[in-house]
């Protein structure tokens, strides 16, 4: 298996399974603060063994989280209870073709491409994290073109505000979410339009900041706002989907994140800024880096089509 493959299907069937236990009104919230303590625990844990290694050894260190996993294993089986409704009561769909079946898997991926609203989410944060991906990869170097800091803490910099914000922007984006009204995909859309807007006048306060504590400061509102949509568009993904296609329907929105935001961002930052060069010099990655978040502005067209689909589609139970 690929490298981090068996930790985006963990990742999948945790949303999975978070929808399953969780009614629409309240998945936003749910499924945010899944992703926060997945995310924390990321990041945490790379913070915690960094520390330990340097402490014991990593030897030690990978002892230490062996021990710790297993208990927190074991727990979980003891505290965790299934608590999902049985099969019957998902929201009525076609009957498909065995899943195991070639056919089966490419009638159900035509059905996730003809619902209108699931395509435009899908293509509209492909769009997002186009811009995402390109500013994040680069943006220690930024940090140390711009305000002259070491490689190591421009990274550390960079990584204290991209915690900071996105973990209270998860949260945050999941609490307003439900209060919205997590079944209303209209509502939980115009929440990621404009919480994701409100990115560009931070990145751009970021991008010309006159000192490094205000870039800090607009950084972590950056991430805070970025970090909003997460819980609210995977609660919209299990709305709009039945039960049994939620799984592959996150997992094509993951990678199309992906292939086109990882793949796709940091590239054309690096090349933008090489064509810059000779004009702007040191600057040239300050414009890049504008450029490429500009390009995010796609992401409002998908979205705004996916509101107006959805405002036409009568308000059916989900479950």
């Amino acid at each position: 298996m690929p490298r981090g493959s068996g930790r985006q299907l963990k990742c999948l069937l945790g949303q999975a399974i978070a929808s399953d236990h969780y009614p629409p009104e309240r998945r936003s919230g749910a499924l945010a603060f899944y992703s926060a303590g997945y995310f924390f625990g990321v990041t945490g844990g790379l913070a915690a063994g960094g520390f330990l290694a340097a402490q014991v050894g990593w030897r030690q260190a990978f002892l230490v989280f062996a021990v710790v996993s297993v208990a927190v294993a074991v727990l979980q089986m003891v505290i965790a209870r299934d608590r999902t409704a049985p099969e019957g009561s998902s929201a009525p769909h076609a009957p498909a073709a065995p899943a195991g079946s070639g056919a089966g898997q490419w009638q159900a991926f035509l059905e996730l491409v003809r619902n209108p609203t699931y395509l435009h989410l899908t293509l509209g944060f492909a769009w997002a994290s186009f811009a995402t991906f390109g500013l994040t990869q680069w943006m220690p170097s930024f940090y140390n073109r711009q305000f002259g800091l070491a490689p190591e803490h421009a990274a550390a910099f960079f990584g204290g505000a991209y915690l900071a914000g996105s973990l209270l922007g998860l949260l945050a984006g999941g609490v307003i979410g439900n209060r919205l009204g997590g079944a209303r995909t209209e509502r939980l859309l115009a929440l990621c339009m404009v919480s994701y807007g409100l990115t560009f006048p931070a990145i751009a306060a970021v991008l010309f900041a006159p000192n490094l504590q205000l870039a800090f400061a607009a950084h972590v509102a950056a991430t805070f706002m970025g970090a909003m949509p997460n819980g609210p568009v995977f609660a919209m993904i299990s709305n709009t989907l039945p039960r049994e296609r939620r799984v592959l329907g996150v997992s094509v929105l993951l990678l199309a994140l992906t292939l086109f935001g990882a793949g796709g961002g940091p590239l054309l930052v690096g090349m933008i800024s090489d064509a810059l060069a000779a004009e702007f010099g040191s600057a040239s990655l300050r414009w890049a880096l504008l450029a490429v978040k500009l390009l995010g502005i796609v992401f409002f067209l998908h979205l705004g089509y996916a509101w107006f689909k959805a405002r036409q589609v009568p308000r059916d139970p989900v479950t």
